[in-house]
């Protein structure tokens, strides 16, 4: 073990390098601790380890405040993203929700008006301006159904103006 005092660089394995700092962590200069890290990693945490274990009760307590601090953030962070990736989903839920009832209505309006035109030819077109204005889904289904059974014009007439 003598031969590791003053002689870092030519430390070999793992072990010595945990015998060199445990036995001259009072005597190493920080150049030497610098070193030691560099050949064995889990060293830097054990000396960071050592500096907080041996700080003073006042030091202790800055750092405490410090690490709860820096966990605190972290947390918020973290709260803060998953906050936000929540509320995008339900914004692209409600935009896809919106974007499907358009695409319903479209489709609803276009098979109308086809069966219009094929049922009933040019007298229908007044009735299919008509049918462009509406919004409501059930009542575009209801509208496709009718017109798919009625064989008068003047029934459908009748139900866009708001009759039964």
């Amino acid at each position: 073990m003598k031969k590791l005092l003053g002689k870092i660089d030519s430390l070999k394995s793992e072990l010595d390098t945990w015998i060199c700092l445990l036995r001259d962590i009072q005597n190493l200069k920080e150049t030497d601790l610098k070193t030691l890290e560099k050949k064995n990693p889990k060293i830097k945490k054990a000396v960071s380890e050592l500096k907080n274990i041996s700080r003073s009760r006042k030091a202790q307590a800055l750092y405490d405040e410090r690490m709860k601090a820096e966990h605190d953030y972290s947390s918020g962070i973290s709260y803060a993203f998953e906050k936000g990736e929540q509320i995008g989903l339900e914004k692209g839920e409600q935009i896809g929700l919106e974007k499907g009832e358009q695409m319903a209505v479209s489709a609803l309006r276009q098979s109308i008006q086809i069966a219009l035109e094929t049922k009933f030819g040019p007298k229908a077109n007044p009735l299919i301006t008509k049918i462009q204005e509406i919004q409501d889904i059930p009542t575009l289904q209801k509208l496709l159904k009718t017109v798919i059974k009625e064989e008068r014009l003047e029934k459908i007439k009748k139900l866009l103006a708001g009759g039964k």
